[in-house]
């Protein structure tokens, strides 16, 4: 039994709190036991048995963008290039291409000073050598993805955390070109509707926690993108809803166009046109995932946003409380409400004096023991500078 205990890194996404708060809950899932080594800003970096590494797809995660192995560490930067020519097996063949990404405290000439001495390290050893880099001090997974830097060579991780540099090797990139088809590729998409990003509906489904025996209802289904993630995770026991009969139509499109990817087809009455406040059909769900209603796609002012927020407050109490009805004992839900921004100021919905009505009860996100702060009042959120709505998510539980 392989009990080697490696050190596994992950760079982030935008949203910090959000990437962090899955891995935990995709490491719990999966039984893995980890322990954090370190959190810093977009990094995180935990220990567990090497044997487990097999088990985490970056696949399976829509808020990590690389994955990487931690090689060595130093409080000189010569030690990390001789670590980095040591420790990096580089390709039989003649040629590498290779990157450095620095993260944390470090700048940009140190990066590329580094990159270079590696450089002519490898050509006077009689490689041809490629030294990419981008505009930014990390590079994107798109460019590590076209100019093969996994296949072809290495990129390095250097990351500078108090008074040390730390080393890893990247071992997987996020599949863009998956996301952007799974997104943009799909016959139906209505961006008035909101537009669940596909990566943000991996993540709420990892927030959940649930295996893949579990049944996973979307009453909110729209487009279906939830539903469309929730198959490609490998769930099968899947319902999804909705008050209009254009998005459940459109869902059934996408799901049927989703089977030149996956040989699967959701039997049809898993579909459906039902109100969350009345619904038409019960279902005994052990995760409820999805996105709410956001409001009207308007840019509000302070008098709108205060309106909408009552408003929408009041719909999601009466759906809240329906939806615990169709939770079981011990299930999730795993629900997107909206915020307002309106200049520098944030208008939530005051849902959470109101759970005690609901049944329901939150539950905070597993954030692994770091000292990573939430955004807002203390929940996870998903948002853009160029918005002025963004997503609350709530995860919550029935209350005792």
């Amino acid at each position: 039994m392989n009990t080697k205990v490696i050190q596994l890194g992950f760079a982030l996404g935008r949203d910090y709190a959000l990437s962090v708060a899955e891995i935990f809950a995709v490491l719990k899932r999966k039984g893995i036991k980890s322990e954090l080594i370190l959190y810093d800003k977009d990094i995180l970096i935990v220990e567990l048995v090497e044997a487990d590494k097999e088990k985490i797809s970056i696949s399976d995660l829509g808020g990590t963008i690389k994955m990487f192995e931690l090689l060595g560490a130093s409080t000189n930067i010569t030690d990390i290039q001789k670590k980095l020519i040591d420790l990096v097996p580089y390709e039989s063949e003649k040629r590498v291409n290779f990157g450095i990404s620095g993260y944390g405290k470090l700048n940009k000439k140190v990066v590329l000073n580094l990159g270079y001495e590696i450089k002519d390290h490898l050509i006077e050893s009689g490689y041809k050598a490629r030294f990419v880099t981008g505009k930014s001090l990390d590079l994107s997974s798109v460019i590590v993805h076209e100019n093969k830097l996994i296949e072809r060579g290495f990129e390095a991780i250097l990351l500078k955390s108090d008074d040390k540099y730390l080393l890893g090797r990247t071992i997987a990139v996020q599949d863009y070109k998956s996301y952007s088809k799974r997104d943009y590729g799909r016959p139906r998409r209505n961006d008035r509707n909101g537009m669940l990003p596909p990566k943000l509906a991996q993540i709420m489904l990892n927030l959940a926690e649930k295996p893949l025996e579990a049944t996973i209802y979307d009453p909110f289904c729209g487009s279906g993108t939830t539903l469309q993630e929730a198959i490609l995770f490998g769930y099968r026991d899947i319902y999804g809803s909705d008050i209009s009969e254009n998005n459940i139509a459109d869902t059934q499109l996408n799901l049927d166009w989703l089977r030149h990817i996956l040989d699967y087809k959701l039997p049809t009455d898993h579909v459906f046109v039902s109100d969350v406040l009345t619904p038409s059909k019960e279902i005994s769900a052990d995760a409820i995932v999805g996105e709410g209603y956001l409001g009207e796609p308007f840019r509000r002012g302070k008098d709108q946003a205060a309106h909408d927020t009552a408003e929408l407050t009041g719909f999601y109490t009466k759906a809240l409380t329906n939806l615990a009805s169709e939770l079981t004992t011990d299930g999730r839900i795993v629900l997107a409400i909206p915020f307002f921004i309106v200049g520098t100021e944030y208008f939530y919905l005051p849902i959470l004096d109101k759970l005690d009505e609901t049944g329901l009860a939150l539950v905070k996100p597993n954030l692994g023991g770091s000292e990573l702060r939430l955004f807002g009042r203390g929940n996870l959120t998903y948002s853009r500078a160029d918005q002025f709505v963004g997503r609350e998510i709530l995860i919550l539980k029935k209350s005792l």
